[in-house]
């Protein structure tokens, strides 16, 4: 068996609208066994007008920079960590920024976490006589991985809001090779909702799921390994945001990625005892 290495990116922000800036905090990872030539990107997105960052780790090619990180990592030892510190100049203040960084290196097996994607969107002020900034409370859920294998499917999901998610709501996987919509039914579905102790999610609580989680409904792996995969949360509902209300409903969509092949036995298909008691009704 060849052992591959795993890189991973994540990426968080803080705005800051009094001085006009969002400050970036990127994190590239590699666990298992040492990379080979590995290229860390992040363009200046839309609505920004200037990058200035820092970079520490004892990988970190540069020290310092300014402008778009396009960096490359001869040797990337396994258990190591670069994170860069970015100081983002707006254009605008009440823009909604979205910015992509990714990493990338040669014959890397699972590419599901090469890609982190920041939405930084303004505050709300209302302006009585005390000011009060992002006044918007609402949840907003993500799925943060996905990875799937001819044994079973895993989904990571999270609540990014600054409400807890309270609302029933479907998650589905599809085997397809075009992004899915709002009510497009899933080869492989888990439900989630107060009945079935699937919610309340808190801010910042994460779930993960699985063909053995209590929260199954069904559907099975995928047969091949390379199956190009999408996932959905909220992916049900009567509304034209799914079910849950969120701050921010264009996120809802994971994708695309790979199948692998599993390391034994297929797993034979599993039975749901799914409680839908409260969920909307899948069409």
């Amino acid at each position: 068996m060849v052992i591959s290495y795993d890189l991973a990116i994540t990426k968080s922000s803080v705005r800051d609208e009094i001085n006009n800036s969002i400050r970036y905090t990127l994190t590239v990872n590699n666990s298992v066994v040492e990379a080979p030539s590995v290229v860390i990107s992040d363009t200046i997105p839309n609505g920004i007008s200037a990058f200035a960052w820092t970079c520490t780790g004892i990988s970190c090619p540069n020290a310092t920079g300014t402008g778009s990180i396009s960096e490359s990592i001869g040797a990337f030892p396994a258990g190591a960590t670069v994170t860069y510190n970015i100081t983002a100049t707006m254009i605008i203040s009440t823009a909604t920024i979205t910015n992509t960084a990714t990493v990338s290196a040669s014959n890397e097996v699972n590419n599901s976490n090469n890609t982190a994607i920041n939405v930084s969107q303004p505050f709300f002020n209302i302006y009585l006589p005390v000011t009060l900034k992002k006044a918007i409370f609402a949840p907003d859920l993500i799925i943060t991985s996905l990875t799937a294998n001819t044994n079973d499917v895993t989904v990571v999901i999270q609540n990014q809001g600054n409400a807890a998610v309270t609302d029933a709501f479907w998650v589905d996987v599809y085997y397809t090779t075009s992004a899915p919509v709002l009510n497009q039914l899933g080869d492989v579905y888990w439900g989630l909702s107060v009945d079935n102790g699937g919610v309340p999610i808190a801010v910042g609580g994460t779930v993960t799921l699985t063909l053995s989680s209590p929260y199954y409904g069904g559907g099975i792996p995928p047969s091949a390994a390379n199956t190009t995969l999408y996932g959905q949360v909220d992916s049900i509902g009567l509304f034209s945001y799914g079910a849950v209300l969120e701050s921010n409903e264009s996120n809802n969509v994971f994708g695309p990625t790979s199948s692998t092949t599993a390391l034994g036995k297929v797993s034979p298909a599993r039975q749901s005892l799914l409680d839908i008691s409260g969920l909307p009704t899948r069409r």
